[in-house]
Formats: structure tokens, C-alpha cells, sequence
């Protein structure tokens, strides 16, 4: 059992994907880290659609949280045309979030990390070199103290907000039922476009085993209202007719990435997964409190044990993008394998696809 004065080298706010990921890697590599989670069982409420790209797995190992692929897409105009998008491979997996949560913060916690579950940070501050962090656990108070705090704590980050890091320059509000009895292929997930549908952003019908997730987000308005108006569409409709809710979720997403994501002793990664230099040099920034024996060691040997920190990384150009099949007669538009760069050319002026920008 951990003492609630006990002190760390990290304390991370939030156990959700970053977090735990995070936690893991910090405490494989030795040192002492605290992952505090809010609610009693990490991964809930679900707050995201759980389509990931599988590149993700090169990091996390937890396959077993998927329970779809997804090969293409078909996407919708607001005139109501359809765009078929297909990559006859594999280019997303859909996860069960809350079992991918999990299974991530498990992994964490055998490599060294304690849990504070059912713990709401309720303040932090800086004190004596590092950080003070005061939790209510079930209504009894805890102080944590620590060398570097990071606040994976979603969209709204209270670290971020108590250590005067800019936040995203705007969020938008989303909103997603999962249900039961929904039609479709399950290898194509479902796009709907236009301002009278989803303003500012689009709406998504994401197949997910035995269930299926119908949401959108909003630029304006209530993302709420703009679904139960969404379900009432009859593009959407041909999916979601008779079919049955059985579980809402709301969330957040940032746009626009803040230039600082730290402070002294503070890091709020949440809203900066791109890998900026200045977030990565205040990383290093906490080894001057490592332990005397960790410090000893040579430069190459301590790199030789850190994990390789994502940077910005070609993109492999994806098959959905290289061929486009356009058949006028028909209202579907086909995007796939099969057409020479001349045809492609020609195709780019056509009446179909000038209709599906309508």
C-alpha cells in the first residue's frame, strides 16, 4: 500500500492511452511514478470512437483489445452521393477502448508504477525544486510530491490550466451512441460532410464488432441535437433503421496545437503528441534529480536504455489516395486500384465528382 506522503520522480495525471503508456516507459527505465486516475476503473467512461491507425501497435501490445479492421470508407455528400474509398488492405483497426485503456495501464504497473485509482487531483504546486500535488481519494486527502509532473488529463487539463500552459486553440464537442442493429459492411466505415449535418466537422458511423459507433463532432452548436438529427438522415438511416442504442458517449477534440506544452518541473503532453523540440528537451530536464548511481552512467549507456521517442516520420502513402475510379452512370464514385495517371486526369474535371462537392 502507498503511503499518501510518499514521494516520486514522476506523479502523471490521467490513465488514459498517453498516460499509461507514459508511466510504463518512465518506470521500466527505473524510476519511481505514481499514474492518478480519477475514476475507479481505468478506461471508463469511453470518450473515444477507437478507430487507430495499426501503427499504434508498434508501441503498445495489447492486439487482443482489437475486434475490427477497416479497409475503406464511404463517403457522403450533403447532396446525398456516396464516394467508395477502398484500399483492399488493412489501413485501421477499431479497439475496445476501455479494454485498451487497460491493458496499457496494466502493463505500466508491471513494470514499476503504482495506481491511485478513484483520486481527483485537486491542486499542484511548486515546492522545494519539484512539485506538490494534493488528491482526494474517496473523500480522504493525499499529498503526492514529485520531480516532475505530467498532466495527460484530457482536452481540459487542469495541470495544464494551474501551470499556465496554453491550451488548443479551439476544442469541439462531440457526441456518439453505440448501438446494436446496424447494417453495413463492416470493412468500411461510414462519412457524412456538410454544415446542415455536422458544421465545421463530419459525422461517422465506425463498425465495431457486434455493435457499430454513430457520432459526430461540431464546430458550432449542440453536438447532441446535430446527432438525433444526424439518425434521422436517410443516408444514415440505410444503416441505423431499427437498430437500438445502448450506450452515449461524449468527448472533446483539440484543434491546433499549442507552441508550449511545459513548465519548470511540469510537462502537459495531452495536447502535444507531435514530438516538439520544446516538449522534448524539458524531458531531460528532470535528470538532474535522478538518483546518484542512474547519474554516473555515460551518456551512451543511459541512451542506450531509452526508449526511442516518436518524431515526425515519413508517411507511407496510403493506397486509398493512388487510383480513382469514377463511374458517371452510376451515384456512386469508386476510389480503388485500377486506373492509369492519364484516366485519373480526366477524371479529376468530372461531372460525378464536381456533383459530390455540391
Amino acid at each position: 500500500m502507498v503511503t499518501s506522503a510518499r514521494s516520486f520522480d514522476v506523479v502523471v495525471i490521467g490513465a488514459g492511452p498517453a498516460g499509461g503508456y507514459l508511466a510504463g516507459k518512465v518506470a521500466a527505465a527505473g524510476y519511481e511514478v505514481a499514474l492518478v486516475e480519477e475514476h475507479h476503473e481505468i478506461g471508463e467512461p469511453i470518450q473515444c470512437g477507437g478507430l487507430v491507425t495499426p501503427r499504434v501497435f508498434e508501441y503498445v501490445h495489447c492486439k487482443e483489445t482489437i475486434i475490427g479492421a477497416v479497409h475503406g470508407a464511404e463517403l457522403f455528400s450533403p447532396s446525398g452521393r456516396k464516394l467508395v474509398i477502398d484500399g483492399h488492405q488493412t489501413e485501421a483497426v477499431v479497439v475496445q477502448r476501455a479494454m485498451f485503456d487497460r491493458a496499457i495501464a496494466t502493463d505500466a504497473v508491471r513494470k514499476g508504477a503504482h495506481t491511485f485509482l478513484g483520486a481527483q487531483a485537486q491542486a499542484a504546486r511548486r515546492d522545494d525544486g519539484g512539485v506538490e500535488v494534493v488528491l482526494d481519494q474517496d473523500g480522504e486527502p493525499k499529498t503526492l510530491r514529485c520531480k516532475l509532473l505530467v498532466g495527460c488529463d484530457g482536452v481540459r487539463s487542469n495541470v495544464a490550466k494551474w501551470f499556465n500552459i496554453l491550451r488548443p486553440r479551439k476544442i469541439i464537442p462531440g457526441f456518439e451512441v453505440e448501438m446494436t442493429g446496424v447494417r453495413g459492411d463492416p470493412g468500411f466505415v461510414k462519412l457524412f460532410i456538410g454544415n446542415e449535418i455536422a458544421p465545421g466537422f463530419f459525422c461517422w458511423i465506425i463498425p465495431s464488432g457486434d455493435t457499430a459507433r454513430v457520432g459526430l463532432c461540431v464546430g458550432e452548436g449542440n453536438a447532441y441535437a446535430y446527432l438525433e438529427r444526424m439518425l434521422l438522415r436517410p443516408e444514415v438511416r440505410q444503416y441505423t433503421k431499427g437498430a437500438q442504442p445502448i450506450l452515449y458517449i461524449a468527448g472533446g477534440i483539440p484543434l491546433g496545437f499549442p507552441k508550449r506544452t511545459y513548465a519548470d518541473n511540469v510537462l502537459s503532453p495531452e495536447e502535444s503528441r507531435s514530438g516538439s523540440r520544446s516538449a522534448r528537451t524539458r524531458t531531460t530536464s528532470w535528470s538532474s534529480a535522478t538518483p546518484p548511481a542512474r547519474r554516473r552512467r555515460s551518456r551512451a549507456e543511459a541512451s542506450s536504455r531509452r526508449s526511442p521517442v516518436p518524431t515526425s516520420r515519413p508517411i507511407r502513402p496510403s493506397t486509398l489516395s493512388r487510383r480513382v475510379i469514377i463511374r458517371p452512370e452510376s451515384s456512386t464514385d469508386t476510389i480503388g486500384p485500377g486506373r492509369s495517371p492519364s484516366a485519373r486526369n480526366s477524371e479529376r474535371t468530372s461531372p460525378s465528382m464536381r456533383a459530390l462537392s455540391n
